[in-house]
């Protein structure tokens, strides 16, 4: 077994890191296009640590870091921390990954990056059968850090039955919205130039709603980074309109038979708003994804009371942290009670 660590997005990696996606069940996170495109559009050019793992020469598995500084101290993270909902290497689902080996990658990953960082955090871990298996979180000793919710859709008509009152209520919002115009909702945008529409009223709503807040988004929260990674199959738009003028839309990610509600959005400035325009939009599209036999619809990242309200199982979401100095021992003890914005 050999290991090669790869300081740059270079040919051998995206020609192992593309042959590696044909034989592995992974995300939309974990795909070469993803993790290079956040890449090119984050300051991280001098800070790459890209693992590449062979066996008998052929690629087996990636391990994607970057180095990220902040004042003094240096952390290691996924390629892609703070964009990606779900994070974690890329397998070659031909190779059985048993204890014994995956240690021995790991142990040797470790003594690489020796010296380069005071603090390893590697979240937004999950380990979920017929989703995204991850052998970090079966060998390594990863905690519990957060919760993600979701919808089983193999029943819809209990699920039905058991959100009645909210879909009385998404009923009667319909209704009012109705009366001012002709509502549409649109299932699957397909044209190119509509989405490129569509991504840049996404980018555009959801900054000026958390403006306020004073939320610093990613670089890569931009409509070039989304738009590179439209012709991606997986990816997905759908949208409602009054009189042909979008009023809500969300970018998700299809996987398999699950589906990933990745970026909803609305206009906030609409005289609409006070009827849930974003809300109306989920439904319809919970609707038509269980009739197109998607069994779960999840709602990523995030605690939103809408969430919990509508959802009927959840995700564990694990982290592993390391510390490799002095400081990143203080620094770990700082990310377990959350008083350090950086991590």
């Amino acid at each position: 077994m050999k290991i090669v660590l790869k300081k740059s997005f270079d040919e051998i990696v995206e020609k192992d890191w593309k042959y590696i996606q044909k034989y592995s069940s992974l995300l939309i996170f974990q795909s070469y296009e993803w993790n290079y495109s956040w890449y090119k559009y984050n300051n991280f050019k001098k800070n790459l640590r890209i693992f590449l793992i062979y066996e008998e020469d052929k690629p087996i598995a990636i391990f994607p870091f970057i180095i990220e500084r902040f004042l003094l101290f240096k952390f290691v993270k996924w390629i892609g921390y703070d964009l990606s909902d779900y994070l974690g290497p890329i397998f070659n689902k031909n190779y059985n990954f048993q204890k014994e080996n995956f240690n021995f990658i790991w142990k040797e990953i470790l003594e690489l990056l020796k010296g380069e960082s005071d603090l390893i955090i590697l979240d937004k871990l999950i380990n979920k059968k017929n989703y995204f298996e991850n052998p970090m979180v079966k060998f390594l000793d990863c905690k519990k850090h957060d919760i993600t919710y979701g919808i089983n859709l193999s029943n819809w008509e209990n699920l039905v039955k058991e959100k009645s009152r909210a879909l009385q209520k998404y009923r009667w919002s319909k209704k009012k919205i109705s009366e001012f115009g002709n509502l549409v909702f649109e299932k699957n945008i397909s044209n190119i130039e509509e989405k490129k529409r569509a991504i840049s009223l996404i980018i555009n709503w959801k900054k000026k709603m958390k403006k306020n807040k004073n939320i610093i988004f990613s670089n890569s929260f931009n409509e070039s980074f989304y738009n590179e990674i439209l012709e991606n199959k997986d990816t997905h738009l759908a949208g409602l309109k009054l009189n042909n003028e979008f009023i809500a839309l969300s970018f998700g990610i299809k996987y398999e038979n699950n589906y990933l509600y990745l970026v909803p959005a609305y206009n906030a400035k609409n005289e609409i708003l006070k009827y849930s325009p974003g809300k109306i939009l989920m439904i319809e599209l919970i609707k038509y994804l269980s009739e197109k036999k998607i069994n779960y619809f999840d709602f990523g990242s995030g605690a939103e009371v809408y969430k919990t309200e509508w959802k009927n199982h959840d995700i564990e979401v694990m982290n592993y942290i390391k510390q490799s100095s002095f400081f990143g021992f203080l620094l770990k003890s700082l990310y377990k009670i959350k008083k350090l914005n950086i991590l």
